[in-house]
């Protein structure tokens, strides 16, 4: 999956949703969870696509920008497909937002579709004054569960279980 095309990309926008990364991060079995006290919430990095990126460079692009260079630099380079997954918003919500095609094409949003990367980090320093975020933390499979009974959001609550399931199906945690 990682080796999706542009034109690939694209059609999903043109299908009127916009293309997301979430980035995983994972260390000893662990993975990382990130809290933003702004909305209240226990989550994986993640952001859009940028027309005519690929998956790889909106992966790193957000993951930097996020969780800052410095501890982005000590990822693998080589990524894991997860999953894909996609949510769409309620009625009130479609066409709230601003999406385009890479052609400019102004397109009405109905949802996202969600490509699910993953990298080992070979360390568990994370300076949280770099990120977006408020506070952070390496959970198990059964501390991650605790974080995701918290999620109020019921589409983040159900992709963020997905994810942790299937990372622990793949023994990327325990």
């Amino acid at each position: 999956m990682l080796d999706l095309s542009q034109s690939e990309i694209n059609d999903i926008r043109k299908s009127g949703y916009r293309p997301q990364v979430i980035g995983i991060t994972t260390n000893d079995s662990k993975v990382l969870f990130v809290y933003h006290k702004e909305y209240d919430l226990w989550m994986f990095p993640q952001g859009g696509i940028d027309n005519g990126e690929s998956l790889e460079v909106a992966f790193w692009r957000e993951m930097g920008e996020e969780l800052g260079n410095e501890f982005v630099d000590k990822f693998d380079r080589n990524l894991n497909f997860i999953l894909e997954d996609q949510s769409t918003f309620p009625p009130a919500k479609q066409g709230s937002r601003s999406l385009k095609t890479d052609d400019g094409q102004d397109i009405f949003m109905k949802g996202k579709v969600y490509f699910v990367l993953a990298s080992e980090s070979s360390t568990t320093e994370l300076d949280i004054e770099k990120t977006e975020f408020d506070h952070h933390k390496w959970t198990n499979y059964e501390e991650a569960q605790e974080l995701i009974d918290s999620i109020y959001q019921r589409g983040k609550q159900r992709i963020t279980r997905q994810i942790v399931d299937e990372l622990k199906s793949k023994n990327l945690i325990k």
